[in-house]
């Protein structure tokens, strides 16, 4: 069960961060671009709806917020769509007003975190998607504490074999000097 908890929030996150690295992440859902501005300007604005978005409810930035809006309503789409196309068959019996409420939630902080992101300097900050197969670095990545290896299946004297990711649940981020590690899933933590 844990193992399909695992499999449900990578793809959440797949979905939800999908095109996070652009700087125009939701302001162009409608179509239309912004219009030019000096990018000082862009920063400090988005500084602005940071702190006023912060401490609202996230029904109430629908109400007063197109663009967020539009961001909920393309994410809920594409991940009501993701579900149903994949072994994710008991979807249907989700309990919807919890599973909006929390979206709504999840939605909101995924859209804090880019407004700040890019409002500070420099320009970007960088998401990092951990492929599959690759090697596990605790200096980027880090394991759920509930999920540990299988340190019994390592034959002795192999205590130190290098791990390898199996899929990635929550992306990493750098900003500056700093990294907000990914959430990973290593392959000998699954048998």
């Amino acid at each position: 069960m844990q193992f399909i908890s695992l499999v449900l929030q990578a793809s959440l996150s797949e979905v939800i961060f999908l095109a996070f690295e652009s700087a125009t992440y939701a302001f162009t859902l409608n179509g239309k671009m912004e219009p030019f501005d000096a990018p000082d300007a862009i920063k400090k604005r988005r500084m602005k709806m940071y702190n006023e978005l912060l401490h609202m409810e996230p029904q109430q930035i629908i109400a007063e917020n197109q663009d967020f809006e539009s961001f909920v309503a393309q994410k809920r789409s594409s991940m009501i769509e993701y579900l149903k196309s994949t072994v994710f068959t008991g979807f249907d019996r989700i309990d919807g007003d919890q599973f909006d409420i929390k979206f709504l939630r999840l939605c909101k902080a995924v859209w804090l975190l880019h407004l700040v992101a890019f409002a500070c300097a420099p320009a970007s900050a960088e998401i990092f998607r951990v492929p599959p197969d690759s090697p596990y670095m605790p200096d980027y990545m880090k394991e759920n504490e509930d999920i540990q290896p299988r340190t019994d299946l390592v034959p002795k004297g192999q205590a130190n074999k290098q791990r390898f990711v199996a899929f990635v649940t929550v992306p990493g981020f750098t900003l500056r000097n700093s990294c907000i590690k990914a959430d990973v899933c290593c392959v000998d933590s699954l048998c």
